[in-house]
């Protein structure tokens, strides 16, 4: 399993998403900002401590279920390092979503620099239209059910993935912010019923899985439809 910059260990869901708001505001930044960002160290990985949320798991120990849309046959194990090639692949995937592909690299997660061999797939998806935070939150679930599990299906030597929802119409003289993230490793995609799951079971799953980290700015966890999720 790739490398990952962990969340802290939490007592329960309301306080892991107080937590996570906090961490992942640096460490998200860094994915979803920058193509490439190099750090010198990575924490150690805490335990994670058993949530007391209600919310019914929609987890499952299974392999898991191809329920995505497919990709091209290809005889590579992994994607194509390229943001033209990539964008040729998923664009229209994500384009029915509203969405195209802004930017895409592969990343090695021990240094986070993009590398044709990295075993990291890392998207930035930029709206076609103006949304709301509602709509970015609505979208949210379906982009990841667009991606997983079929890109692990696809390349056998991708370890990780991770997807950025980005603001539309961004005119910053830097790449711009992340409204979203989801991201997630290989073991963690079979953990997950893909077919049934919905926003609150993917939240809460997050509390269960290491390899699994959702993170949202304030604007999308203020939405009705993600606190609604979120049970807060």
């Amino acid at each position: 399993m790739a490398q990952r910059i962990p969340l802290d260990a939490v007592a329960s869901a309301p306080v892991q998403q107080v937590i996570a708001s906090v961490l992942l505001l640096v460490v998200f930044a860094a994915a979803c900002g920058n193509e490439v960002v190099s750090t010198t160290q990575t924490p150690p990985t805490p335990s994670v401590s058993p949530t007391t949320s209600t919310t019914t798991s929609t987890m499952i120990t299974t392999t898991s279920t191809n329920t995505g849309p497919t990709l091209p046959a290809t005889a590579d194990d992994l994607p194509p390092p390229g943001l033209a090639a990539l964008a040729t692949l998923f664009d229209p995937l994500v384009e029915p979503l509203g969405y195209r592909v802004g930017r895409a690299t592969l990343i090695d997660r021990a240094t986070y620099r993009a590398t044709p061999d990295g075993r990291h797939l890392a998207l930035y998806l930029t709206p076609l239209t103006a949304k709301t935070p509602d709509e970015y939150a609505t979208d949210f679930l379906a982009i990841a059910r667009t991606f997983v599990p079929v890109i692990f299906d696809h390349w056998p030597r991708l370890e990780s993935f991770d997807v950025c929802q980005e603001p539309y119409d961004w005119e910053g003289a830097t790449a711009p912010p992340g409204l979203t993230v989801f991201d997630i490793d290989r073991e963690s995609v079979g953990a997950i019923d893909w077919q049934t799951v919905d926003l609150a079971g993917l939240l809460f799953a997050e509390g269960q899985l290491e390899g699994l980290e959702i993170f949202a700015q304030q604007e999308i966890r203020s939405a009705p439809v993600w606190q609604a999720a979120a049970g807060t």
